[in-house]
């Protein structure tokens, strides 16, 4: 039955050349060459570019599944450190909420440690200036009293009663208040 298909073939090219519907020349010869070239390549080499495909497709196929497998594993892995990456972060901020704590702490602790070093400070310099008032106040009360009395004696000496009763009506008021 094949047979019987190609002689058809061939006897209708026959026919065909003989009525001469076609002629040869240089177009129809490079037709004619590309289809001779075309059958031959399809009947001969077929199954080496077929199995050359295959191959090609299954290469193609494991640097797919390579390059899949690759891009799954580089998924978990930017999961992995994106949850590595949020813990730490939690972990900085306990870390900060309790540097915090803590610097707060001493803040307060230094500052109330400042707040009674000052206070103590200027309690001492009040005592000073306190004391060295006291010492202007007594050697000034005691130089006026000295010039009050050298004023008072030297009045009574001289006879004068008003001056020495006034020295009698000062310390009798003075005892009183006390």
């Amino acid at each position: 039955m094949i047979l019987n298909k190609y002689t058809l073939y061939i006897l209708s090219i026959l026919v065909i050349l003989s009525k001469e519907i076609l002629v040869f020349n240089e177009e129809i010869l490079v037709l004619f060459s590309f289809v001779v070239f075309f059958s031959l390549s399809y009947n001969f080499v077929s199954d080496s570019i077929s199995h050359e495909l295959d191959s090609r497709s299954n290469k193609i196929k494991e640097e797919f599944d390579f390059y899949q497998e690759m891009k799954e594993k580089t998924i978990v892995h930017l999961v992995s450190y994106y949850k590595k990456q949020k813990s730490l972060s939690k972990k900085v901020k306990s870390v900060f909420y309790a540097v915090k704590n803590s610097l707060d702490f001493l803040l307060t602790y230094c500052l109330i440690s400042y707040l009674r070093e000052l206070t103590f400070d200027v309690e001492e310099k009040l005592k000073k200036i306190l004391n060295y008032q006291s010492k202007v106040v007594y050697s000034l009360q005691k130089k006026i009293s000295s010039e009050i009395f050298d004023y008072l004696y030297f009045a009574h000496l001289k006879g004068k009663k008003k001056p020495f009763k006034l020295l009698l009506n000062s310390i009798s008021s003075l005892l009183k208040n006390v």
